[in-house]
């Protein structure tokens, strides 16, 4: 783990600020590379100099991302010319340890944080290993949190010895919204059980920047805002489609929203937590036998227990009627839960649309919502709630041709920009 803490970064890819002589060679490239750029990102108190030799420097926005144009080493100090671009605009030259080399060219951001503890970070692999290797590691990540929660509350530092060197804000500043996230870079990865990846990752202390070099003083750690328990609250709302053609299937999907209970409760989130239940069909004006277009099954409860969560999910039952097109009103379920439920007191929000159908396009006439896909992912994200699609692909989606439509609908509505989207598909024959 390099020793950079969290800091909450809007944009990382941010230029150099001040301006250089411009460089006329391309960047030096990788080892054994004939076309990527070695490149290195900045830390908190990096100055950019005219030379080795300068006397006076401007600050460096601190983890800007730097092409690699020469090395040298004066004084005993390791020197590295870099510019923000491979045309060698703005050339400056930089004291080689307030950069790491950044070969991997990936971030790591945050999931939301409904249904899951903060991320833990360790000074290093053999830290992480040890853990990884323990039995009942649930509990003992429990309790590096909580004892790496106490020693911040208290301004201590933990002891040498103790494995953690950083931990995700456990209050409501843990949080995810869309417009203030954190991202990670990742300068190198291991992989040392079938499966399980291990990252070496960057972040910036958001107690202040570094100061320049000539003025460094012992790092001060702030003591963490105190909000009441600190507990983070999060809410789960399942918006089912409850129409003909889910029939065969509403049974497993209700077991998938009970085993999505249990595991939450297992992990020790239940008392933090509420969900609610949605249900959706299509515009009952073209048939009133459809019923509803959508409806509250259950609104988001705290702390469910069992009983609760069984007499809401036996509420939910199939039409008995075929609706105008295979497609269906799921923008209405999802409209209806970002709407109606009181999402106010929960800082992790998650949305989870199950269902075999796309949504009804626009332009169909029965169509309630009157919001794009973009529209209705937009409204999601004023609330910072995040969207969720779990696509059941059924026979009959296949035969109706309405798969591929689905997945795009559903990869636009719950897209991430270029970390992807939360869209799942789930083969039906796997339920």
């Amino acid at each position: 783990m390099k020793a950079l803490r969290i800091f909450s970064l809007t944009v990382l890819f941010l230029a150099l600020s001040g301006a250089g002589a411009s460089w006329a060679a391309q960047p030096l490239l990788m080892e054994g590379k004939k076309t990527l750029f070695q490149r290195v990102i900045t830390h908190p108190g990096a100055m950019a100099y005219s030379g080795p030799q300068a006397s006076s420097g401007k600050s460096i926005t601190p983890f800007s991302i730097m092409y690699v144009y020469d090395r040298q080493e004066n004084a005993g100090q390791k020197w590295v010319a870099v510019a923000p671009d491979t045309k060698g605009r703005s050339l400056s030259w930089v004291n080689a340890k307030y950069l790491s080399e950044w070969k991997q060219s990936l971030v790591l951001t945050f999931a939301e944080r409904a249904g899951r503890s903060p991320v833990l970070f360790f000074k290093d692999a053999r830290n992480l290993e040890d853990i990884a290797g323990q039995s009942g590691i649930t509990g003992v990540l429990k309790k590096l949190a909580e004892d790496f929660q106490n020693y911040l509350q208290k301004s201590q530092d933990p002891p040498n010895d103790f494995p953690v060197t950083a931990m995700e804000p456990a209050d409501e500043e843990g949080a995810v919204p869309y417009n203030h996230f954190y991202l990670m870079p990742i300068f190198s990865y291991q992989e040392p059980f079938e499966g399980v990846k291990f990252l070496e990752v960057g972040s910036i202390d958001p107690g202040g920047e570094e100061e320049p070099e000539a003025d460094k003083k012992p790092e001060k750690k702030a003591p963490p805002k105190k909000t009441g328990s600190g507990e983070l609250k999060n809410a789960i709302a399942l918006v089912i489609d409850t129409t003909m053609s889910m029939g065969p299937y509403i049974d497993k999907t209700l077991q998938i929203t009970r085993d999505i209970y249990d595991r939450l409760v297992a992990d020790g989130q239940g008392d933090s937590l509420a969900l609610g239940l949605v249900a959706f069909r299509n515009n009952f004006e073209s048939d009133p036998e459809v019923e509803y277009t959508a409806k509250v099954i259950s609104p988001l409860k705290k702390a469910m227990n069992r009983a609760d969560l069984e007499k809401a999910l036996a509420k939910v039952r199939e039409a008995q009627v075929s609706t105008h097109s295979f497609s269906e009103d799921s923008l209405a379920g999802v409209k209806m839960a970002i709407d109606k439920l009181d999402w106010e007191e929960y800082q992790g929000r998650v949305i989870i649309l199950i269902t075999d159908a796309g949504p009804l396009p626009i332009t169909d006439p029965y169509a309630t919502t009157m919001l794009s896909l973009q529209g209705m992912a937009d409204r999601a994200k004023k609330k910072n709630i995040r969207l969720v699609a779990l696509h059941i692909l059924t026979p009959a989606g296949a035969k109706a041709k309405n798969h591929n439509y689905a997945a795009d609908a559903y990869k636009d509505l719950t897209g991430l920009g270029s970390a992807g989207s939360a869209y799942i598909p789930l083969p039906a024959r796997s339920l």
